[in-house]
């Protein structure tokens, strides 16, 4: 009997502990998320996967979440899942680090002309990724149809014309 009235009170200070800490249970996926972070970094993406996913599960809004899957997805080549993961994370917090991981997604699936509001601040992003990328055949041709997208946009042709990636240059 003593006992029963010591485990009851236990469980009511339990549930009290609980109740006050239920409130912070959106930021239990940061938990989640710094131990894919480290596994990623660790190059142990399956685990990251696994942890990401973890995070995902209590908060699918979560950019970063979002961001990481996508780069564990990419290094297995799964880059259709990755392109649908960095789009809703674009969606959620448009950030340049974003706009550098679908370009070279839309590269590998050959899908540049996919339709992406790119405003002048994301042009040095591109130009970055561009200039990284430059001796992969595939990824200079893709950037070529992409310039022929938006080629009615002088300031991106004036920046264009400056690069190394100019066709004329190259021959």
């Amino acid at each position: 009997m003593i006992i029963n009235r010591h485990l009851n009170g236990i469980k009511k200070h339990l549930i009290s502990i609980h109740n006050m800490f239920i409130h912070q249970m959106e930021k239990v996926n940061l938990i989640q998320l710094i131990k894919g972070e480290c596994l990623r970094l660790m190059n142990d993406y399956q685990q990251a996967l696994e942890w990401y996913q973890k995070a995902l599960d209590i908060n699918p809004q979560y950019v970063q979440s979002l961001h990481g899957k996508a780069y564990c997805l990419m290094q297995y080549g799964q880059y259709g899942d990755a392109q649908l993961l960095l789009e809703n994370a674009y969606q959620l917090s448009p950030d340049n680090k974003l706009i550098e991981e679908l370009l070279c997604i839309y590269t590998h699936l050959n899908k540049f002309n996919v339709s992406i509001q790119i405003n002048k601040n994301e042009y040095k992003y591109i130009f970055k990724y561009m200039l990284k990328s430059q001796n992969i055949p595939q990824v200079f041709f893709t950037f070529k149809s992409f310039i022929s997208i938006i080629s009615q946009n002088s300031i991106f042709i004036q920046i264009y014309n400056m690069t190394s990636l100019n066709p004329s240059e190259n021959r």
